[in-house]
């Protein structure tokens, strides 16, 4: 069924080439006929909401003849994916579509992206190092940069300054000290073996949260997911073994760790409640937090062990294959929305970090990581940030990851034995021909 679903994909594709038809034409005040521009996003926050509507009164006030419209696609970005696949091979596609970044290989390799190259030669204004240089990996697909990076952030750790006071323990910056933390910050007041509060909260589920959070351990643990030179699994290594070894052990011989809800490892109400010390989240979370009345919470880089790493994600904007025309004012408002200015709204608004490499340096930016020591620990962490493998596979090879790490922290599988059955079905995935473009990204 999944190879007859792929197949049907690619042949509607070729069918269907990669031009739509544009919408009927309508006039601009000056008479110049209006492009309108759809954008298809997954939702934002009120204030980013606010921010990214302020951006595009602003566009329009400096470009008459370019009308954007957004709309919300459906469902959680892990959700979303096939669906917009589909939408596009049935060509009802947007103009500009946004994503993390991490989907850009799955879409360049399927042809339906105008890539950041082709726009940026035609534009004397834009240069690919004005962006953060490490944003580009996951951007670019075969050695082309592809989708626009427009947002950024990376992962550490909160923490229960009270709980840790009480418990007089010190934030963790080893995995020993994490161990040693955890033990002691879980409480059984009751006696009857369920904790009122466990020392840390680990990502139940097959969505890429998981992955995504399990990938930093492995990387601290001197590992690799994929082999970036031969695009072969690495994850099933000692350092895999370990890093997965790891968690476990947290969970069921030293019963420090639970588990949160499937597919809610992002959930912060756990921390906020008391039910656990420590969690792992990213930037985005400091507004929510801040909010709370019954928290006072501290962050710190995550612990290291072989070497210290974290994950980079963010948000990009994907540019769609139409009429020349189309991607030409497209591209106008990607570009609008790394101006300087636009960028400083969406980073105050969306607790996200700068993507333009000269905002680094202005005192606005150094305001920002003054206002907040939380915001600082995510930004020192772009230092020792990783990003995930730019392979059209990524989204199958991650479901099989994710589904073999829940079945390890179930303890349906020892931790060695799911790694390498992992491993083995990955190889699989990757020698079928059909994998290599419009690869089902379900997790």
């Amino acid at each position: 069924m999944r190879r007859f679903a792929i197949h049907m994909f690619v042949l509607m594709l070729s069918l269907l080439g990669a031009a739509c038809q544009p919408s009927a034409p309508s006039a601009s005040s000056n008479g110049a006929e209006r492009i309108d521009i759809t954008l298809w996003h997954g939702g934002f926050s009120d204030a980013l909401r606010a921010a990214i509507d302020t951006a595009i009164v602003r566009f329009h006030a400096a470009h008459d003849s370019i009308r954007i419209t957004t709309r919300r696609y459906p469902g959680h970005f892990d959700e979303a994916i096939r669906r917009i696949q589909l939408k596009i091979a049935l060509d009802e596609r947007p103009d500009l579509i946004w994503l993390p970044p991490v989907y850009t290989a799955d879409l360049a390799a399927s042809g339906v992206l105008r890539s950041v190259d082709a726009l940026a030669a035609r534009d004397s204004t834009f240069h690919p190092d004005l962006i953060l240089p490490r944003l580009w990996d996951v951007a670019s697909h075969d050695g082309t940069r592809y989708t626009l990076p427009v947002k950024t952030n990376t992962l550490a750790l909160f923490y229960d300054k009270k709980a840790f006071r009480q418990a007089g323990v010190d934030p963790p910056t080893t995995w020993d000290a994490l161990t040693n933390a955890a033990q002691r910050l879980t409480v059984d007041s009751t006696g009857d073996g369920s904790p009122d509060r466990y020392g840390l909260l680990l990502p139940l589920g097959t969505r890429e949260w998981t992955v995504w959070t399990w990938q930093t351990f492995l990387w601290q643990a001197g590992g690799a997911f994929v082999d970036r030179t031969t695009m072969q699994p690495a994850f099933d290594s000692p350092s895999g073994r370990e890093a997965l070894r790891y968690w476990v052990d947290l969970l069921h011989a030293r019963g420090a760790a639970r588990l949160s809800a499937p597919g809610q490892g992002w959930d912060l109400q756990p921390l906020i409640e008391g039910r656990v010390a420590m969690q792992i989240n990213g930037p985005w979370s400091l507004p929510q937090l801040d909010r709370s009345d019954s928290l006072d919470y501290g962050v710190v880089p995550l612990p290291r062990h072989r070497q210290r790493a974290t994950n980079i994600g963010g948000e990009n904007l994907f540019i769609l294959r139409s009429d020349p025309a189309r991607e030409r004012a497209a591209w106008a408002f990607a570009r609008h929305l790394v101006h300087p200015e636009t960028q400083q709204a969406l980073v105050e608004k969306g607790k996200s970090l700068p993507v333009l490499r000269s905002l680094l340096e202005t005192e606005w930016f150094h305001d920002r990581l003054a206002e907040h020591d939380a915001y600082r620990v995510f930004f020192d962490a772009l230092k020792h940030g990783r990003t995930r493998p730019a392979v059209p596979q990524y989204f199958s090879i991650s479901q099989i990851v994710g589904e073999h790490l829940q079945a390890a922290l179930r303890q349906e599988m020892p931790p060695d034995d799911a790694l390498h059955a992992a491993d083995e079905q990955v190889r699989r995935l990757l020698a079928t021909p059909d994998s290599l473009s419009a690869s089902e990204p379900t997790r």
